[in-house]
């Protein structure tokens, strides 16, 4: 659990909860500091009712109503862990280090979700008012567990509870999807990456194009048949559905300009992600129509 004047985060299932700052009596905690001192605590700082639960089955945590507050807490898991973030838009906070706003992750956990403001690597990251849906937060993880991993919402307050969209861009794969609608599901191998996903607001037109502006190749599904032509040597082809699931891979010894394979899954959009000699990764997206 993180805590700070944003908002609290969880680090264990059940989602749903949430972290409201109070601790029962006889549990441990961290404190996060700025500077060398003594903490002093105080009788005054002691409250009832909170001795008999670590969690509280409430989602409006920390902020009183009086205050504005925009915030989205995000989970990310997997067959073996689970990890919470919070990203909030809040009376007080500025887009730039706020200790009192921002908290650095502190996870011994093999799985971890944040977000990362100038480098640093944050469970909990207050962003400044008023909210601008064009406003865009990097977001980094790693994980232990090679597979499958899923992104998704946990609750939201503020404006994000009526009709603001929220999206996970997948710069691997040039996907923006509606968190709101579904979870995003991923494929992930072992270790940290952050520069893979962005939380953002608005949702512009999904562009592919090629890193090299030399580089061309086409791409297409029809008849049950996968086609590809490049003017370089094609390497590796690997297949993704809309999830980010590998469905097919395909390694080449041998120079090839242009591959032919049968594709039998089923209809709908999918991204080809095609390697070639000249160390280039082009993405095209493929339309399969029966």
């Amino acid at each position: 659990m993180t805590w700070n004047k944003t908002g609290g985060t969880i680090g264990l299932p059940p989602p749903g909860l949430s972290f409201n700052g109070k601790i029962a009596s006889g549990q441990g905690f961290m404190v996060q500091m700025i500077a060398d001192g003594p903490i002093v605590f105080k009788n005054h700082m002691r409250s009832v009712n909170f001795n008999n639960a670590f969690y509280r089955q409430s989602k409006n945590n920390t902020v009183s109503e009086k205050e504005e507050s925009h915030r989205i807490w995000l989970n990310i898991s997997n067959s073996n862990d689970f990890r919470q973030t919070l990203v909030g838009y809040i009376d007080g906070a500025t887009n730039e280090e706020d200790r009192s706003f921002d908290g650095m992750t502190i996870s011994n956990s093999k799985t971890d979700l944040y977000s990362i403001l100038d480098k640093k690597l944050l469970n909990i990251q207050g962003r400044a008012l008023p909210f601008d849906e064009n406003d865009s937060i990097s977001l980094g993880y790693k994980t232990g567990s090679a597979g499958n991993q899923t992104i998704a919402i946990d609750h939201v307050d503020g404006v994000f509870t009526r009709n603001q969209d929220v999206y996970l861009e997948d710069k691997d794969f040039n996907i923006i999807h509606d968190l709101k609608q579904n979870p995003y599901e991923f494929t992930s191998e072992i270790g940290t990456f952050n520069n893979r996903f962005i939380l953002r607001y608005t949702n512009s037109t999904l562009g592919i194009t090629n890193q090299n502006a030399k580089t061309v190749v086409n791409a297409s599904i029809k008849n049950q048949k996968i086609v590809i032509q490049a003017n370089s040597n094609i390497i590796s082809i690997s297949i993704f559905d809309l999830t980010g699931k590998l469905i097919k891979t395909n390694t080449h010894k041998e120079s090839l300009k242009q591959f032919e394979d049968d594709f039998l899954f089923a209809e709908g959009i999918y991204l080809a992600k095609i390697k070639l000699d000249d160390d280039s990764i082009v993405t095209k997206k493929l339309i399969n129509k029966k």
